[in-house]
């Protein structure tokens, strides 16, 4: 009897025992945070680029200036392509048989005059010609004004980050043209003047988190997720252009011809190497 007795309870508690073990899960559950939001990873634009080689104008030497920004080129995806862009030239120039002086910094400059009177004189006599390159070139994000559509729930995890709950149309675009000059080094006589023109690309994308949030920033990193590898690989496609229009134009033979001239120049404003 007592052993039936005994037995007979054990049964009965057994489904209140697995009833709250299943309970205590589900409250574990409903208490867990929602799961952090995969986002896409960002994108490493690629700023190289591959000249064909060319044989021998080895006695030209081109001081090579920074690129100077005319227009904001935002963010730091933006200033990474800017500072890219007189490594490239040294590669093509030198890909060309020709060789190169610099980059020369062009900080707080606003012209390629004020970047030739930046460099030494040593510089200046040391070198055949001049590269300089103005940047009258826009690109960056814009949030549309109003679209900012807030979700219910807790702040989400973005990359370990808290974010605010909700969504936005952001627009990428770049657009512009830029100048490359030649110029006579210590005379300042600009020789040749040539330009490519970047047409306007413009995408719209789905932003999330803290990018809806405010207008971007100098220096401000680029969105998160596709807008942000969108604007990133705008970013390379307008560095291909500019790099192809430059190779395009760069000819060795008329550099050549521009020697002679900018010796021509130093002869009667009495520059002698």
């Amino acid at each position: 009897m007592n052993a039936d007795f005994e037995f007979l309870p054990r049964l009965a508690r057994r489904p209140a025992r697995a009833a709250a073990a299943l309970a205590a899960v589900a409250g574990a559950v409903a208490c867990d945070p929602p799961p952090p939001r995969i986002v896409e990873p960002p994108y490493q634009p690629r700023y190289a680029y591959s000249a064909k080689r060319s044989a021998g104008a080895e006695d030209i030497t081109i001081a090579i200036a920074a690129a100077i920004p005319k227009k904001p080129v935002r963010g730091s995806d933006g200033k990474a392509m800017v500072e890219a862009l007189p490594i490239a030239f040294q590669e093509l120039i030198t890909a060309k048989g020709m060789k190169y002086r610099g980059p020369f910094e062009v900080e707080s400059v606003k012209d390629c005059e004020e970047a030739r009177q930046q460099m030494t004189y040593p510089d200046k006599q040391g070198s055949d010609l001049m590269l300089c390159t103005e940047l009258n070139v826009e690109a960056g994000w814009q949030l549309s004004p109003g679209t900012f559509r807030p979700e219910a729930g807790d702040p989400v995890i973005i990359n370990g980050i808290p974010q605010p709950n909700g969504t936005c149309t952001i627009t990428i675009a770049y657009e512009g043209k830029v100048l490359f000059k030649l110029l006579e080094p210590l005379t300042g006589e600009t020789l040749w003047t040539k330009h490519v023109t970047l047409a306007r690309h413009e995408a719209s994308e789905v932003g999330m988190g803290a990018t809806c949030l405010s207008q971007p920033r100098e220096g401000e990193p680029s969105p998160i997720g596709p807008i942000g590898n969108q604007y990133r690989r705008g970013l390379e496609q307008a560095f291909w252009e500019i790099m192809k229009g430059l190779d395009r134009h760069i000819s060795v033979d008329e550099m050549v011809d521009l020697k002679r001239q900018t010796q021509e120049l130093r002869q009667k404003k009495v520059y002698t190497k």
